[in-house]
C-alpha cells in the first residue's frame, strides 16, 4: 500500500487505518541560529486497539501482541529512521514509556546538523508501508545570519489527489448508508489517534506569515481525532475530503480545535 502523506486524506485515510494501525505521533524540531538543532518524536498506539487491529488480521497479525513499550522498536530502526529523516540525521537516544496511560509509547531524539537536509513525515515512526517516493509533507529551507530565515514547505501533492479521484472512478460509489455505517466501524480506531508537527525557534521571531504561532512555537499540525469522531457531520465530510486543506475544511477543522497549516510556504525571521 502506498504511504498516504497527511496534506491529503480522504477515504484513502480509512483504508490506511485498517490497514497500518492506529498510532499516534509528534514531531517537535528545535531550531537553532545555525541551522542545526534536534528532533524530537513521541510515539503511541492504544494498546486495546492494537489488539482488536491484531484479532482482525491486520498488519503485524503473525507477530506476538507487544508485552512492554520497549517491544515497539529496536536501536537498528531508530537508525533507519533517522536516515528517512534526512542525510546527516543521527539517532541520539530512545526511551520506552510504560504506564498506565492504556498507550504503548516510547520518545526518541534525532540531531541534525543542516535542517535544510531535513524532511518530516508524521507517518514515519509507526508501522511501515511500501514507499514510492515522493516529497516529505514538511521540508526547510534556512538561510542563516543576523537575522536568520527559515522557509517551510508544506507539500501539496496535486498528483496523488488526482490518483485518490481516479480510484473512485472505478469503485461503485457506496449509498449514504454504507459511508455511514462505515464511519461508525472507523470511529473506535480512530477516537485515539493524534498527529502533531511544530518547530520550535531557538531565539525572538520577528516576521512569521504561519497561520499557528504561540511565542516561538509554529504549530504546522496538530490534529487530534477524538475532537472530531464525536462530531458525526464533520467526520463524515473529513472522511469523503480529498484535502484537509481546503479553506472551507479548514475552517471547520478549526472550529473542533484541529490546526493545520494550509500555507504551501511558511516563511519565519528570528534572531
Amino acid at each position: 500500500m502506498r504511504k498516504i502523506k497527511w496534506t491529503k486524506i480522504g477515504l484513502v485515510l480509512g483504508l490506511l487505518v485498517l490497514l497500518s494501525g492506529c498510532f499516534s505521533t509528534s514531531w517537535v524540531v528545535s531550531l537553532k541560529s545555525d541551522g542545526s538543532g534536534i528532533v524530537e518524536m513521541d510515539y503511541r498506539i492504544d494498546r486495546q486497539v492494537m489488539g482488536m487491529m491484531m484479532s482482525m488480521g491486520g498488519e503485524g497479525a503473525e507477530a506476538e501482541m507487544p508485552q512492554s513499550s520497549a517491544d515497539l522498536f529496536d536501536e537498528a530502526e531508530m537508525h533507519d529512521l533517522a536516515a528517512a529523516l534526512g542525510p546527516g540525521v543521527r539517532f541520539v537516544s530512545a526511551e520506552p514509556i510504560d504506564d498506565d496511560s492504556g498507550f504503548f509509547r516510547y520518545t526518541a531524539l534525532f540531531a541534525f546538523d543542516d535542517i535544510n537536509e531535513l524532511s518530516i513525515d508524521p507517518m514515519e515512526g509507526g508501522p511501515q508501508s511500501e514507499d514510492e517516493g515522493g516529497a516529505a509533507p514538511y521540508r526547510f529551507l534556512f538561510t542563516p545570519g543576523g537575522t536568520a530565515e527559515l522557509k517551510i514547505l508544506v507539500e501539496q501533492d496535486e498528483e496523488e489527489e488526482e490518483e485518490v479521484e481516479e480510484w473512485g472512478e472505478y469503485d461503485e460509489e457506496p449509498s449514504t448508508e454504507e459511508q455511514q455505517a462505515m464511519g461508525e466501524m472507523m470511529k473506535p480506531y480512530f477516537q485515539s489517534m493524534a498527529f502533531l508537527v511544530q518547530v520550535k525557534i531557538d531565539g525572538r521571531i520577528v516576521e512569521t506569515n504561519a497561520s499557528h504561532v504561540d511565542g516561538n512555537i509554529i504549530t504546522l499540525l496538530d490534529m487530534d481525532m477524538g475532537k472530531i469522531v464525536d462530531n458525526d457531520e464533520l467526520f463524515q465530510e473529513m472522511l469523503e475530503s480529498p484535502n484537509m486543506q481546503d479553506d472551507e475544511m479548514v475552517e471547520k477543522l478549526s472550529k473542533a480545535g484541529i490546526r493545520v497549516e494550509s500555507r504551501e510556504e511558511v516563511s519565519v525571521r528570528f534572531r
